[in-house]
C-alpha cells in the first residue's frame, strides 16, 4: 500500500510508453495511475487519468478489435467507478453502460473467459444506477450478475465471495428502493421491493444480507406502519412478516420470515 512510491514508478513506467503513445500498455499504466490516485483522496486527477486510458485503449481497440477490446472493456468500467467517486453518477452510467455491452458481446464468442466479467460490470452499471436513484434498473443488473454467477458456480467455479458481494449490494439496493417508494407515497412499490428482498434472504447464505433483511423490514414497520402493512396484505394475503430470520440449511423447511 505504498501508493506514493508506486505512482512515482507508474509515472517513469508512463513516461517510457509515451515515446509510442499508440502503446496499449500505456493505457493500462495509466489506468494503474488512477487506481493509486484514487487509493490516496485524488479522485479528480485520477479521474483524468483514466479518461486519458480510456482513449488510448479506444483507438487501440479501433485498430485491432480482437486484441485490445477487452482491454477497453476493463477500462471504461473503470473509468466508471473513477466517475462515480468524483460525483459524476450521470456520466458514470453510459460509460458502465458501454462497459457491459461490450463484455457481453466479447462473452458470446468466449464464454468462459469473459462472462465473469459480464458480472462484475454489471454490478459497476448497478452501483452507477442506483446513485441517480434509478433503482429498478440497478435491481435488474444486480439480479443479472447473481444469475450469471450462479450458472458459473453451477459449472463448477466457486464464486462465493462475488455472490455475497452481488447480493449484499442488492439487498442494499431494494432497501434503498423501498425507502424511496414510502418517501414518495408509493406503498404498493415499497412492498414490490420489500418482497424481492424477503426472496433474496430465502436463497442467500450471506449473513450480512440477512441482516440487512432484518432491519429493513423492522425499520419499515416502525416508521410507515399502517401504510405498509395494509399494502403487504392486500399484496400478498399475508400479514406484514414480524420476524425476518436467517435460514439454516440441512435443518428442515424454515421460512424466512413469519
Amino acid at each position: 500500500q505504498a501508493y506514493e512510491d508506486e505512482l512515482t514508478a507508474l509515472r517513469e513506467l508512463a513516461g517510457l510508453y509515451a515515446r509510442h503513445d499508440d502503446d496499449p500498455s500505456l493505457a493500462e499504466t495509466l489506468d494503474d495511475i488512477a487506481r493509486c490516485l484514487g487509493q490516496t483522496g485524488e479522485h479528480r486527477a485520477a479521474l483524468g487519468e483514466a479518461e486519458r486510458a480510456v482513449t488510448l485503449a479506444r483507438r487501440a481497440a479501433e485498430q485491432d478489435p480482437g486484441r485490445h477490446e477487452p482491454l477497453l472493456a476493463r477500462l471504461l468500467a473503470n473509468l466508471s467507478i473513477r466517475q462515480q467517486a468524483s460525483e459524476q453518477p450521470e456520466s458514470a452510467v453510459p460509460t458502465a453502460r458501454e462497459a457491459v455491452t461490450l463484455t457481453r458481446r466479447l462473452a458470446e464468442a468466449d464464454w468462459t473467459t469473459h462472462q465473469p466479467d459480464t458480472a462484475r460490470r454489471l454490478r459497476v452499471l448497478g452501483q452507477a444506477l442506483r446513485r441517480t436513484d434509478a433503482y429498478a434498473e440497478a435491481v435488474a443488473c444486480y439480479e443479472e450478475a447473481e444469475a450469471t454467477l450462479r450458472e458459473l458456480q453451477a459449472d463448477g467455479a466457486d464464486r462465493t465471495a462475488e455472490l455475497a458481494l452481488t447480493q449484499t449490494r442488492l439487498a442494499a439496493t431494494l432497501r434503498a428502493a423501498a425507502y424511496a417508494h414510502l418517501d414518495a407515497g408509493r406503498a404498493t412499490e415499497a412492498v414490490e421491493a420489500l418482497r424481492s428482498l424477503l426472496a433474496l434472504t430465502r436463497r442467500t447464505d450471506a449473513p450480512d444480507v440477512h441482516g440487512r433483511c432484518v432491519t429493513t423490514f423492522t425499520e419499515i414497520r416502525a416508521e410507515f406502519a399502517s401504510e405498509v402493512t395494509r399494502a403487504w396484505e392486500q399484496a400478498t394475503g399475508q400479514p406484514y412478516p414480524t420476524f425476518v430470520y436467517r435460514r439454516v440449511r440441512g435443518r428442515g423447511s424454515n421460512p424466512a420470515a413469519r
